[in-house]
């Protein structure tokens, strides 16, 4: 368990990096086409596995919270499958601005906290059906201990704790290319 002054540091470090790379992804021609997606009420970016998975834990008339949730873009897609709320946390607020821009554009029910996870309110809700954790989230967090005892903590006592997570090298593969085994990705 890491100290709460470098866990600190580490995720401070994090946000500032995640805050400057937002542009980059606004830029891009994906966020052109979540703009588009978005506008139809049953538009998702989960794939197979993720939707199975969340409709097996019981996502339809669900309450949910995504930590990690960047810009928004999959919890909304939660509720395509039937998700009656959500709260996507993040502590980038430049992602979290284009989350905003999304869900405005979507019209669901979803609001969003720019917090770091190791420093939520006192006041947060802690009775979602559903906690999802995405690839990208776990690689990031200096003290997964401290993490699950905070994620566990915002599930009311019989939610279940979905964690879909790849190997950060994975992303840098482009499984669809001609050369699916050539970097694609930086």
């Amino acid at each position: 368990m890491r100290s709460p002054a470098t866990t600190k540091h580490i995720t401070a470090a994090n946000r500032n990096q995640w805050d400057a790379s937002a542009k980059y992804h606004e830029q891009s021609d994906q966020w052109s086409a979540l703009k588009l997606g978005f506008a139809e009420k049953s538009y998702s970016v989960l794939d197979d596995i993720v939707s199975a998975a969340l409709t097996s834990a019981g996502v339809d008339g669900a309450k949910l919270v995504q930590i990690g949730c960047n810009n928004g873009r999959e919890i909304l897609s939660t509720f395509s499958l039937g998700a009656r709320r959500g709260l996507g946390l993040d502590q980038s607020q430049q992602f979290l601005q284009q989350a905003q821009t999304l869900q405005a554009i979507s019209g669901h029910n979803c609001q969003f906290l720019c917090r770091d996870i190791y420093a939520l309110p006192n006041n947060i809700e802690q009775d979602f059906d559903i906690a999802l954790i995405t690839i990208g989230v776990l690689n990031w967090m200096p003290d997964l201990i401290r993490f699950f005892e905070i994620a566990a903590g915002l599930l009311r006592p019989d939610g279940h704790m979905l964690i879909y997570e790849t190997h950060p090298f994975l992303e840098m593969f482009d499984p669809e290319s001609t050369t699916p085994h050539t970097p694609t990705f930086s």
